[in-house]
Parts: C-alpha cells; structure tokens; sequence
C-alpha cells in the first residue's frame, strides 16, 4: 500500500469520524466518538499531521468543556463549530491531494513504461 493509499484511508476515517459527531452533537456526542477523535490525532500526529492533529485535539477539549459547562452562550457553540469546519476543509482538501497524487504518479509510470 502506496503512502497516498495510507494517507487517503486516514483522512477518509478522520471525515467519517466527524460525520458521526456532527450527526450525534457535539454536546451530547458519545465517549467512542470522543475516543476516536483522539485515536484519529494520534495517528494523525504519527503520519506527520501535526496540524491536523492539534485541531483534532482542541475540538476534543472544546467538545469537553461544552458538555461540561452552564455557559449556554452562542460564541462557544460558534467556537466550536468554526474549528469543526476548519478540520473538515482540511480532510476534505487532504483527500482530494491524495488522489491527484496517486493520478499523478499512475501518469509517470506509464510515462517511463512507453519509453
């Protein structure tokens, strides 16, 4: 399997990660989805996703102090939903270098097979 492949799968499973939050509320989201947002920034962080890893991070803390809070304001809820967006703009653009990527490197292999 081609590190595109690999890099493809993870961003694929960070977004289905993310369309269960969003489909389950970020403030009554369950403890797997919570434990797999931060299983996803691990392994972000492993494949050198640093920023993706922090902002998966930081959603998890924010999810946190949400669930925890009295503070029933719009600007945590709006907080949050702003980075929520940010990671899906990434994931979405990460997905769509790695098939260029993969298309770009199938050109060159066929390039070097007709030479």
């Amino acid at each position: 399997m081609g590190a595109e492949t690999i890099l493809e799968k993870h961003l694929k499973d960070c977004e289905n990660t993310m369309e269960a939050l969003f489909l389950s509320g970020f403030s009554v989201a369950h403890d797997t989805i919570s434990l797999d947002i931060i299983d996803r920034a691990d392994k972000s962080r492993q494949l050198g996703l640093s920023d993706l890893a922090d902002k998966l991070t930081l959603l998890k803390k924010n999810m946190d102090e949400l669930r925890h809070s009295l503070d029933f304001s719009d600007e945590k809820k709006q907080e949050l939903m702003k980075l929520y967006c940010h990671i899906n703009k990434y994931l979405a653009l990460g997905i769509k270098k790695c098939r260029y990527d993969r298309v770009r490197e199938g050109l060159k292999e066929s390039k070097q097979e007709e030479m």
